[in-house]
């Protein structure tokens, strides 16, 4: 692999990474949310989302928290927390 090659990998690898960062800040701020709507105590961010999860799904805690972030963005997409 060239060199500039490699630097065009790394480019696309940083940017994806980022992304995948950026969209778990969403999930994070939507957790804070959640957490309120729930009742959720000292919980927030993804912690909440991962409550939420286990509550509603009665998934264990490893398998919630395996979850990738594109899985936990489907999981929380349609969820209400006006």
């Amino acid at each position: 692999m060239t060199n500039k090659a490699k630097k065009e990998l790394h480019e696309v690898t940083r940017r994806a990474y980022a992304a995948e960062a950026d969209m778990k800040a969403c999930i994070a701020a939507k957790g804070d949310a959640l957490s309120q709507k729930m009742g959720y105590g000292d919980l927030d961010g993804l912690n909440a989302i991962h409550r939420y999860l286990i509550d509603k799904y009665h998934w264990l805690p490893r398998d919630v928290r395996a979850l990738t972030v594109d899985e936990l963005q489907m999981l929380i997409e349609g969820v209400d927390l006006g």
